[in-house]
């Protein structure tokens, strides 16, 4: 189901940037005769030919290994969960001072952060029971997933294996009713085809969307990733992500996570 974030609105006639003009054709214009022309296409033509198969033949080997996920996924539940994620008010302020700030003093931000998470909890149970949890950043209101596929432990000396990271936010600018809203912003209406809300579009749309398949994959019992996976949440994407995205790429960093 299509999601949306806000009215869309038209650009004015006026506002359009006006179609290019054809240039005029030089008097002294002597086009290439057609046997020379036939040949540079059709050289041209074998040339893209090539090296499109080439890359091709190159990506199929690189991916035929991937498993084939064949995966069940209730539509109404997961509309359900998005609509329920947009209903919680994690409006964080955009300006230069929240990208300093150490800690939150915002008690709606943070109980509303709280709530979100024990939501994502009771909405994604598998996830919860089969990944690592850890918050980060200041007030520990960014997020972190983890899953470690099942395998031997590493050797001594050696390093981290290579992974995957999904990365997304749960914080959203304000928004007021008043702005032209067609349904309320956080109401997470699901109408006429599309869920409404802030943040349906940026950026719980991929925060619910990641847990969700993950969610669908560890149900199905089958093809789980055989290399770590990270999902980063952070609470400040909108604030310049100081004290949430930044701190997660250093507690990975220092983790040796590559």
């Amino acid at each position: 189901m299509p999601v949306r974030n806000s009215r869309r609105v038209p650009l004015p006639r006026s506002s359009r940037a006006p179609l290019p003009q054809r240039p005029s054709t030089p008097s002294n214009f002597t086009p290439l005769p057609t046997r020379v022309i036939s040949p540079f296409l059709w050289g041209l033509g074998l040339a893209l030919t090539t090296t499109l198969s080439v890359h091709f033949l190159r990506s199929y080997r690189e991916t035929a290994h991937l498993p084939h996920f064949d995966l069940e996924l209730d539509e109404d539940r997961a509309v359900e969960h998005l609509s329920k994620s947009l209903q919680f008010k994690t409006v964080r302020e955009t300006c230069a001072a929240c990208v300093l700030e150490t800690d939150l003093d915002d008690a709606s931000f943070t109980s509303n952060v709280h709530f979100l998470y024990e939501y994502f909890e009771e909405a994604f149970p598998l996830v919860h029971q089969n990944l690592k949890r850890e918050f980060v950043g200041s007030g520990g209101y960014s997020c972190l997933y983890t899953w470690q596929p099942p395998r031997a432990a590493p050797r001594k000396g050696s390093t981290a294996p290579q992974g995957a990271l999904l990365i997304s936010h749960i914080d959203v600018v304000p928004a007021e009713e008043s702005q032209g809203w067609t349904y309320p912003p956080f109401s997470g209406t699901v109408a006429d085809g599309f869920v409404w809300g802030r943040g349906a579009m940026d950026a719980k749309l991929t925060a619910v969307a990641i847990l969700e398949g993950f969610e669908a994959l560890l149900r199905s019992g089958s093809s789980l990733p055989q290399v770590p996976v990270y999902i980063a949440l952070g609470h400040d994407e909108e604030a310049g992500g100081e004290n949430g995205a930044k701190k997660i790429a250093e507690l990975l960093q220092r983790r040796g996570v590559k």
